[in-house]
């Protein structure tokens, strides 16, 4: 399948054969570090949805966005950051990605940093992008107030990293005296204050017309999370 490589022992999706020689891909287990990679690349996507649409998208089916455009486009930046982390990301699960700098506007003139994968890649990557989605959600919301194994701790605590530095990273902020974040849906802000609250950090979520505001003081615990975002370190440290 185009724009998907899996190399022996570290597949990202496998392709079986149906009963009436169809051919369908399906995803098979990922490791830790690639199911981590995995949901923070949905996060940063989920991070950057239009929140004037507002539309809500359930843990149940990511939106389309999740999916490339027929050019390749998967998604779009005004930093050049985010959309490098992304690509990063992709390629690690062995997607082909790149990062296509363009300058757009009038007298005003902007540049926009556009996230490119095959474009026969996206029914294979929508699926690989859902498992990690689904995966990441049940381990932070739905077990939030469980004992865990220590293995599945480690593994929370990894995707909470990853959560917080794809928001840090890639959501759009409102400009106030503390941290401030806009998010399309209720869901991604769930998951972000159930990753705070697993980093021992206190964040307060608030409904406003067509996006969730997600906010904490500044201080110890601003810097704290600051720090998540920096570099993909933190990430490797808490696995």
């Amino acid at each position: 399948m185009t724009g998907l490589r899996a190399p022996a022992g570290r597949a990202a999706v496998s392709v079986a054969s149906e009963a009436d020689g169809s051919r369908t891909a399906a995803v098979a287990p990922l490791c830790a570090a690639d199911r981590v990679a995995a949901f923070e690349a949905v996060m940063m996507m989920r991070c950057t949805a239009p929140i004037a649409a507002r539309r809500r998208v359930t843990s149940e089916q990511p939106g389309p966005r999740m999916v490339p455009e027929m050019t390749g486009l998967l998604s779009e930046f005004n930093q050049a950051q985010p959309a490098y982390r992304l690509a990063r990301l992709l390629t690690s699960l062995e997607v082909e990605a790149r990062v296509d700098k363009r300058s757009d506007g009038g007298r005003h003139r902007y540049e926009l940093y556009r996230v490119m994968v095959s474009p026969g890649s996206g029914t294979a990557l929508r699926r690989v992008l859902e498992a990690a989605w689904r995966a990441g959600h049940m381990l932070l919301c739905r077990t939030a107030d469980r004992a865990l194994p220590r293995w599945q701790q480690r593994d929370r605590r990894a995707l909470a990293v990853a959560a917080w530095r794809a928001a840090l990273m890639a959501a759009g902020r409102r400009r106030s005296a503390s941290l401030a974040l806009r998010l399309a849906d209720p869901d991604t802000t769930l998951v972000l204050v159930n990753a705070a609250r697993t980093l021992g950090v206190q964040t307060r979520a608030v409904t406003r017309p067509g996006y969730q505001l997600l906010s904490l003081s500044t201080g110890s615990h601003y810097e704290q999370l600051l720090a998540v975002a920096r570099g993909a370190g933190a990430l490797e440290d808490a696995i």
